[in-house]
């Protein structure tokens, strides 16, 4: 049981560490998405609905603007409670962002979406990561899901080059994204978690050390003190 307990505390502390490492990057990244969603609202101010069925009235780049904020001020005013739910705070948004990402390219497909992609991908795996260990699945669950809703928009209001081509022969093109930018994010974050796991590892040695040789410097002043008596 005490074996236990010691590794569930160093399981929460390298949790802690990784989040440490990632915060500054994750706190200039909820910056720059609402600069960007307030930016792209003031050139186009015009509704840009993703979904025109189901949620006509929803523009992403709104909410998106509306989470960003909300995380920034959690972030600086209630840190603990930020970090104790910093996961989903991650995902709510990752998963956002991409509804807003998507929303702009229905509307403005022509940009360059390939650059600013990848640039959002590398960005996202430095500044939105957690333990690789329990992020890969989300990683690519949120890639799928970007590559079906990428296909449909292109199908639907991309470059005339693709509007009413079949939906599994964009898919086929789309699916060579999902794979790319998919092992970018997961390469990058097992890059930055190497560096990571051994620093912490080096720094809990110490600690332990540290702890041990405490122990051993109490106990031999409680000898000190029982052969005096």
């Amino acid at each position: 049981m005490w074996t236990r307990g010691v590794e569930a505390r160093k399981a929460e502390a390298y949790r802690i560490h990784v989040i440490e490492r990632a915060f500054p990057v994750h706190v200039v990244g909820t910056m720059l998405a609402i600069l960007a969603s307030v930016v792209s609202k003031v050139r186009n101010p015009e509704l840009m609905a993703l979904f025109d069925t189901t949620l006509p009235w929803v523009d992403f780049r709104d909410v998106w603007a509306v989470v960003s904020y909300v995380l920034l001020v959690c972030t600086q005013h209630a840190r603990a409670t930020y970090v104790t739910h910093y996961e989903i705070a991650c995902e709510t948004f990752a998963w956002v962002g991409l509804m807003a990402r998507c929303s702009i390219s229905r509307y403005h497909p022509h940009l360059p979406w390939g650059v600013i992609r990848f640039v959002t991908v590398v960005a996202s795996a430095m500044g939105l990561r957690y333990e690789i260990r329990t992020q890969w699945a989300v990683i690519v669950a949120k890639m799928a899901t970007a590559c079906l809703i990428d296909t449909r928009v292109k199908q639907k209001h991309g470059a005339p080059e693709h509007n009413g081509k079949p939906f599994l022969e964009l898919l086929r093109v789309e699916f060579g994204t999902f794979v790319f930018l998919t092992v970018v994010t997961l390469v990058t974050q097992y890059a930055l978690e190497t560096v990571d796991k051994k620093k912490f590892e080096t720094a809990w040695a110490t600690r332990r050390g540290a702890r041990y040789s405490r122990g051993n410097g109490a106990e031999r002043r409680r000898a000190r003190r029982g052969d005096a008596r």
